[in-house]
């Protein structure tokens, strides 16, 4: 299966900063302080583990986080009549809300194919238990596991092969704070859907520009967090996988006890208390990943339901100042 990267190159803005107000300031300040601590916990976790879905729910939950920063830092300004500036920012939070959408539907079919393979491996383990199962059996069994597992990664691709930079990082909102937060948020947002969509559904690969401007202090630490969380988990995606298959630690787990019970069956099951014990473990590897698929599917219904609210909120405030 050959595969194609999507080149996306995030790269810098000169001078987006130059805040107007101290209020302003020191509210972009604990923002990106926020972000930061957020990217730096998420790059911890992949220098020590592998990428699971316990981290691709980490990374959920901060692009939930980054929706609900955006929803109320720009459009909870906003008052009808809504001013210039917040239709400006209501346009950007409607695109946004679009892309999440987007996002999670994407997910929800990964998700829907992991959770039938899960179930596949449970049916073949009641199979490979039964005393009576022959051993032909038993091989279509894990033939048909293997070919399920192949089918799993690289066959959805994101809808557009190139991503526009402008759409990515704000850049055209440059000297204000909000053009900070707008730049922080979004960026955050995007690549780490990114990484996930690379986990589960097809790689992308990312790189930053090397030329970093600003003025505001948080934004430099901000870049510098984001850069070494791209770096880290590039470089965690080419060891854990090669790029034909799910990078999934409860994925490849679930391989290795495949590709065990294959063995024993090859080797016409000369033990069988050896291959009932391979059994047991493809079976609590088949619950953890459940598991992994349930805690992950939760938290993007969540940011789905949130997304949703946010825009009838949105629509609701328009469909009011029509009414002036």
């Amino acid at each position: 299966m050959g595969k194609v990267f999507s080149f996306v190159s995030f790269q810098s803005c000169s001078k987006i900063t130059g805040l107007t107000s101290s209020n302003d300031n020191e509210l972009a300040s604990g923002l990106l302080s926020s972000l930061i601590t957020d990217l730096q916990k998420l790059e911890k976790s992949l220098t020590e583990n592998p990428i699971s879905f316990q981290w691709c729910t980490e990374a959920m939950h901060v692009i939930r986080k980054g929706h609900s920063e955006f929803l109320l830092y720009f459009v909870g300004k906003s008052k009808v009549p809504i001013s210039e500036d917040g239709v400006k920012w209501m346009d950007e939070y409607m695109g946004e809300a679009v892309y999440l959408m987007d996002l999670c539907n994407f997910f929800k079919s990964a998700i829907s194919r992991i959770s039938r393979y899960q179930l596949m491996v449970n049916f073949a383990v009641r199979k490979l238990y039964d005393p009576t199962s022959i051993t032909a059996t038993n091989k279509t069994e894990i033939e048909r596991l293997e070919e399920e597992h192949d089918k799993l990664y690289g066959i959805m691709r994101w809808k557009d092969e190139t991503i526009s930079k402008d759409e990515i990082t704000g850049c055209r909102y440059k000297k204000t704070s909000s053009g900070t937060v707008n730049y922080a948020i979004r960026t955050t947002i995007t690549i780490l859907s990114l990484f996930i969509f690379s986990v589960i559904l097809y790689p992308i690969k990312i790189k930053l520009g090397e030329e970093v401007y600003h003025e505001l202090h948080g934004l430099k630490l901000f870049l510098s967090s984001l850069k070494k969380l791209v770096s880290s988990f590039s470089e965690r995606f080419l060891t854990d996988g090669d790029e034909t298959e799910l990078v999934l630690m409860e994925s490849k787990m679930i391989k290795r006890a495949v590709e065990d019970i294959e063995a024993h069956i090859l080797e016409g099951i000369e033990n069988r208390d050896q291959f009932l014990k391979s059994i047991d473990l493809l079976e609590k590897r088949s619950m953890f990943l459940k598991d992994g698929v349930e805690m992950f599917e939760y938290v993007v219904n969540l940011v789905f339901e949130d997304v949703v609210e946010g825009r009838n909120k949105v629509l609701g405030m328009i469909t009011a100042d029509y009414a002036k």
